[in-house]
């Protein structure tokens, strides 16, 4: 299964041409704290979304879903935040889904500058911006040497 998972992160990385105005916005691949997941944040006509692209258990289901009957389907390809806008470095007005909880939080989306672009803060929260969480999501074009050392370790040959 980790293979698997560390194969889909190479096709992904080795699949995905990054321009200088991509590294620039918040639009792209991220890996979440634990890395264990790599989410997408694109934009449609009407807002941007992430969406779960890879898991490291392609079979985890979205099991704290307050939705009974959405409890059994697979998170992979589902959209955990949408309603976003703004400027292509710093997008609010969101939700974000945290399927460990089940809980969804308004939430704003921002480039960490001062790390060079390659950071993405997430902030979700309830009400007041003050009473919410941040986390700090890595561009996943960073992890492309990890990524290929692992499969060398696993045995996999590109």
């Amino acid at each position: 299964m980790k293979t698997h998972f560390l194969s889909a992160l190479l096709v992904l990385l080795t699949g995905t041409a990054l321009t200088a105005s991509a590294n620039e916005s918040v639009y792209g691949y991220w890996v979440v704290p634990g890395g264990d997941a790599v989410v997408e944040v694109t934009r449609s006509d009407v807002d941007s979304r992430i969406r779960l692209v890879a898991l490291l258990d392609p079979n985890t289901q979205d099991s704290a879903n307050p939705d009974a009957s959405l409890r059994g389907r697979p998170l992979k390809g589902v959209v955990i935040g949408a309603g976003f806008d703004g400027p292509p470095d710093q997008l609010g007005g969101g939700w974000i889904y945290d399927p460990d909880s089940g809980r969804t939080y308004k939430a704003e989306l921002s480039l960490r500058h001062d790390l060079g672009d390659s950071f993405l803060q997430v902030r979700g929260y309830l009400g007041l911006k003050l009473l919410g969480r941040t986390q700090v999501w890595r561009r996943l074009s960073l992890y492309s040497a990890q990524v290929e050392q692992m499969l060398e370790e696993v045995g996999h040959v590109r």
